[in-house]
């Protein structure tokens, strides 16, 4: 019935809630991927990811902390980034990630800092305080978001008689 949201809605799942999904939650992201949702997945902990089976799933988005990425991938003193897969260098990452259909999003970006070493990571998109912290939504969008006045009176109305029986 919602199928118009698929373009505006996106699914974040955390990875460990990815990675413990069974098969009734595998087989419902996949009911939602083939009406055109897209999922991302967020609160990363380790870069070595399956990304075969992310891309099986229809994971469109990995939301990675920049802290993260530039533990794994830079702070290395040499060593290989990815333990399942020692050839990849800290500069392959990004791009591994896009042959597999997966969009990086390095986040919680504080300082400018992080982000020149996010741009040297091959990382286009990010977010986080540098680029804007959170702010209150305005007042007029939230009304905008308001049920009509009619359909308010009408459940206050229905609400009164139920009291009163």
């Amino acid at each position: 019935q919602n199928r118009d949201l698929k373009d505006a809605l996106i699914f974040e799942l955390g990875q460990a809630t990815f990675d413990a999904r069974g098969a009734v939650e595998a087989r419902n992201m996949a009911k939602l991927a083939d009406l055109g949702f897209r999922f991302s997945i967020d609160k990363v902990q380790t870069l070595d990811l399956d990304f075969a089976d992310l891309q099986r799933s229809d994971v469109r988005f990995i939301k990675v902390a920049a802290d993260l990425l530039i533990e794994q991938l830079l702070d290395l003193d040499g060593a290989a980034p990815l333990p399942s897969q020692p050839d990849i260098r800290a500069g392959d990452f990004a791009p591994l990630t896009r042959r597999h259909g997966l969009e990086l999003i390095a986040e919680k970006v504080e300082s400018e800092k992080q982000v020149v070493d996010i741009l040297e990571l091959d990382i286009a998109m990010g977010q986080g305080h540098l680029f804007g912290e959170p702010r209150a939504i305005k007042e007029a969008v939230l009304a905008e978001t308001d049920p009509p006045a009619e359909f308010v009176l009408s459940t206050l109305k229905s609400a009164e008689q139920r009291v009163r029986l």
